[in-house]
Formats: C-alpha cells, sequence, structure tokens
C-alpha cells in the first residue's frame, strides 16, 4: 500500500470539509423483498451471448441468465476489479480497496483479509433481514472468518482462492458449515452451494431473506461436471489430456453446469418477491479469453477492458419495463448501496457518521429514472502483480474515456466509445480539446480517491476534546494543537489517547490548554 500523509485541521469554530458521501436515500413506498444475489467467478464480459456478439466467440448456453436479462435490467459497461477478493470485499462494504485494504488476492487464512472494522451489508441488513452466504468465501480469516468479518451469521462453503489443486477438486474439497470444516468433503461444489442455498431460504418462512451464492464456477481447477448439468458438453472424455488440449470446452461446460445449478435456485423461490443480482466478479483467465479481447496481457489481473468489464443483471418485480439494458458507468461496489436501499435502509443513517463510503444506488436505473451524470466515474485498482497480469496501478472512467495511472509505465487514456477494444493510446498523439478535458477531469477522479477521513463534530466532555475520525485500513493518527494556527508551532499532543471504536476513532485531549486551541489531526 502506497504511504499517506496529511493533516486535517479544526479551529475554534470546529471547521473541516467533508468528502461527499456518494449514496442516496431509501426510495419510499416499496416494499422490501427478498434478494438473491449471485457471483460467478471469473466470468467475464466476453462470456455471454448478451454481451459478446463476435462472430469469433464460442458461447455455451445460458439459458437462466440470459432470460434474467429480459425479465430486468443488463449493464452494459459494468466494472469489477480484476481478481476476486477486491471484488467482494467492494461489494460487501460499498469502500473501494484503498479503504479496506483489499486490493488483490486473499490467497490464505494467514494473510489479512476485511478487517473487523468494516460495516457490511448483512451488519446493516440484519435487523430486517436473514443473512447466508454459500459459496466461495476468499476474504479472509480462519472458519470463522464469514461471520466474524463478514457479519454472515450463516455461511456454508469454501473459504479460500480456489477449492484445490487436483482436477477434482470441485466433487471433493474442504468445506466450511458455520464454524466447522470438513476436509475432503464429497459432492459437486454447484450443485452443493445450491442445495444448502435452497434448504436455507425455503427454512426462513415469512422471513425477509438476503442470501448470497458465490460460485467456485467458472474458476478453475476446469475438469467435466457431471454431464446432465452440461448436457452440450456430455461428448468431453473429461480426461487429463484431454482437458490440457481443449481447456476452453471445459470452461464452458462449467458455465453451463452452473447455469442450469442457477435455474434450480431460481426454480426454488418466489420470483414475484424477490430481487435477482447476476454479476461477474472479474474477467477471463488469459488462456481462455477469447473475441473480442484477443490482445496478449488484456485479461483477468489486468486494468484493461477483458479483466474488469463483467457482466452485470438485475432482474425482480421492482424492475421498471424490463428486459432494458443501461450504458450508465457502474461498478460492483454501487451493489452496497443498491441491495441497502431495496432493502429499506437509508444507509446516510445506518452508516456510522465519518465512515466514508464509495457506493452509489442504481434503484433509480432499476426504476428508469435518469441517473445523475455527475455519479458517473469509477475507481478501478490493481495492486497484484502477477505473471499473467499487467502493470499495477489504478484506472478511471467516466464516460466514453478511460485512464490508466501505471505505477511502472506512462498512463494510457482510450476513448471507449471509439475505440472499445483499447487499441489506440490517446495520449500518443495531441489531444483534441475534448480530449484533454475528459483527461484532467480524470485526473482530478483518481486524485480525489484518497484516505482523507471524515472528522465529525468535535465536543467537549468533560473538559476533554473529543474527536471522532472515520476509519480505513492502515489508519494511524496523531492529535495536534497550537494557540496561533498562524504561525508553524504545532506541537503534537503526546498525552492524548487514541482507540479505535468500530468503524470510527476516536482521539481525545486528556491536558487540554485552558485557553483554548487549534487541532490537527495528521496521518504520518
Amino acid at each position: 500500500m502506497p504511504t499517506r500523509r496529511g493533516a486535517w485541521s479544526v479551529g475554534l469554530a470546529w471547521l473541516f470539509t467533508f468528502l461527499g458521501l456518494f449514496i442516496t436515500e431509501a426510495s419510499e413506498g416499496a416494499a422490501p423483498r427478498n434478494v438473491l444475489l449471485v457471483i460467478a467467478d471469473d466470468y467475464g464480459f466476453d462470456g455471454h451471448e448478451l454481451y459478446n456478439t463476435n462472430s469469433g466467440a464460442s458461447i455455451p448456453p445460458t439459458p437462466t441468465i440470459t432470460a434474467l436479462a429480459r425479465r430486468g435490467v443488463r449493464f452494459v459497461n459494468a466494472y469489477a476489479y480484476p481478481t476476486c477478493s477486491p471484488s467482494r470485499a467492494a461489494l460487501l462494504t460499498g469502500r473501494y480497496g484503498f479503504r479496506t485494504g483489499v486490493t488483490q488476492v486473499i490467497a490464505s487464512a494467514a494473510e489479512q483479509g476485511l478487517y473487523t472494522n468494516e460495516v457490511t451489508l448483512p451488519d446493516l441488513l440484519s435487523p430486517t433481514y436473514r443473512c447466508a452466504s454459500f459459496g466461495k468465501w476468499n476474504l479472509g480469516g480462519d472458519a470463522s472468518g464469514p461471520k466474524l468479518l463478514g457479519g454472515w451469521s450463516s455461511f456454508s462453503g469454501s473459504l479460500p482462492a480456489v477449492l484445490g489443486q487436483t482436477a477434482s477438486s470441485f466433487y471433493t474439497w474442504t468445506k466450511t458449515s458455520n464454524g466447522v470444516t470438513r476436509a475432503n468433503y464429497s459432492g459437486y461444489a454447484t450443485t452443493d452451494n445450491v442445495n444448502d442455498a435452497l434448504t436455507w431460504t425455503k427454512s426462513q418462512g415469512t422471513n425477509r431473506w438476503f442470501a448470497w451464492i458465490a460460485f467456485n464456477a467458472p474458476h478453475s481447477p476446469h475438469h467435466l461436471p457431471p454431464t446432465n448439468l452440461c448436457p452440450h458438453y456430455a461428448h468431453l472424455s473429461g480426461s487429463a489430456a484431454d482437458l490440457q488440449r481443449n481447456p476452453r470446452s471445459y470452461f464452458e461446460a462449467s458455465v453451463e453446469a452452473m447455469d442450469t445449478e442457477l435455474g434450480r435456485m431460481i426454480a426454488g423461490i418466489d420470483t414475484n418477491d424477490t430481487t435477482i443480482v447476476f454479476i461477474g466478479d472479474n474477467g477471463t483467465v488469459p488462456r481462455l479469453i477469447q473475441p473480442p479481447y484477443t490482445r496478449a496481457g488484456r485479461a483477468k489481473d489486468t486494468l484493461y477492458e477483458g479483466g474488469v468489464r463483467v457482466p452485470f443483471i438485475v432482474a425482480g418485480p421492482g424492475v421498471v419495463q424490463p428486459g432494458r439494458t443501461s450504458d450508465a458507468v457502474v461498478h460492483v461496489v454501487d451493489l452496497f448501496a443498491t441491495l441497502l436501499e431495496l432493502g429499506g435502509v437509508t444507509p446516510s443513517q445506518a452508516l456510522p457518521q465519518g465512515l466514508v463510503n464509495d457506493s452509489r444506488s442504481l434503484v433509480s436505473i432499476l426504476e428508469n429514472r435518469p441517473f445523475q451524470p455527475e455519479q458517473l466515474a469509477v475507481l478501478i485498482e490493481d495492486t497484484s502483480a502477477t505473471p499473467t497480469g499487467s502493470s499495477t496501478g489504478r484506472a478511471a472512467r467516466q464516460g466514453r474515456y478511460k485512464l490508466l495511472e501505471l505505477d511502472s509505465e506512462p498512463d494510457e487514456l482510450y476513448d471507449l466509445e471509439a475505440d472499445p477494444l483499447e487499441g489506440t493510446d490517446l495520449l500518443s498523439r495531441v489531444l483534441s480539446a475534448e480530449e484533454q478535458r475528459s483527461l484532467d477531469e480524470l485526473r482530478a477522479k483518481l486524485a480525489g480517491w484518497r484516505n482523507i477521513p471524515r472528522i465529525q463534530d468535535p465536543v467537549v466532555v468533560g473538559g476533554h476534546l473529543q474527536l471522532d475520525v472515520g476509519w480505513f485500513a492502515e489508519a494511524s493518527f496523531t492529535l495536534w494543537r497550537t494557540v496561533n494556527p498562524d504561525r508553524p508551532d504545532w506541537v503534537q499532543v503526546t498525552s492524548a489517547e487514541v482507540r479505535a471504536l468500530g468503524p470510527t476513532i476516536r482521539l481525545v485531549d486528556t491536558s487540554p490548554l485552558a485557553r483554548g486551541a487549534f487541532y490537527q489531526v495528521r496521518q504520518p
């Protein structure tokens, strides 16, 4: 993580400039409905017939996902992270990775994953909803991680990034259920996830429920699923040699099997009372990505479209004029505010004061109302240098333009409306006035996406100044004071108490000056 430096001041009037919180208020009138969220693993923009019409592409049959799109809104400019853990963390918290600290794959329980300080969807929905997660966790911690870090009262699935290292691991894997782990568990993982989810949803009775199903499919290891789930690929032998020769076919078989089981899941719930969300967590892996993304280094693990543009569909009774597409530039982080609003939760009231949130509700799009133009920029981050990935860095898209600020290479600017495959870097020539204006705006957006903590109104308690500061990953604050802010004689308050209070950090001057003072909050 890059070093962050800064100082934030409060004076006698306790003035401070806050960052805006890009979350809308909950819509009035609509009663909360059940929510089914489905995440497909390594399923990029090139993988579905409604997104990829290139004649050179091979598309597996996915009638369930296609039917969802006909019943809902299909987002055609939807973005995720280049890898899975950051996308899941952003969705769960409504905060970009530079705030949560999750900017690359969490490969093991020993690595730092999601922090307990984060406020998650289950934390805010649980007063109204029963909440459960099924499938892939991948956000750190041991068997208690989904509950302790994610807020899930019920979890059943797999903890690590990959089910296992053998070709049969979708069939034999390590399963964790509500803190209890069983090694060598037998059962095709995609089917098992749906079995558990259906059992749980049917047991809820009249209770409102939120079910998060994170399939491992179609992530590796690729092999032949049960052929009744993928009849179009039943001719495959399933041998290791055939898989090595023809990996794309086995990937597609996994997609069809996922779609089949998703169909069984949907058939087992009341679709007239359930909002269903389907999204990919990142782009397709390099060896399996297909036209129109054919250039090397433009797949998963990169900031290019093939690595971060994903299918995203929302269907349900609250969608006005279903069957529509939306060209709004949206991000997986936006599902946080969207699902809260659909659940009848007002985020600005439910979130702790001072906690910066990046999510924007998309309910206005679902209801076929205008989505404010000034909200159209999204951030994409990549800090995981991998053998198949590109240079690390950050990217932002607003309207038709996308800027990549790479850590070890020159910046790149693309006009995605004219050049959707990012073939011509506009910075290789003189920019037009419009292009220069867009470049300046995107650079300003990226500069603004940094951890400037929100400070709540300072109060005096028992004669002591007390400040609450919004929490973010690797936050470390000190308190400074002076009697004259016009002179550079700020002194650190060495007696200050600094303690974490969940998603906020409290700083207290335990020995205030009798004549009063001006204060700064600094981060080393």
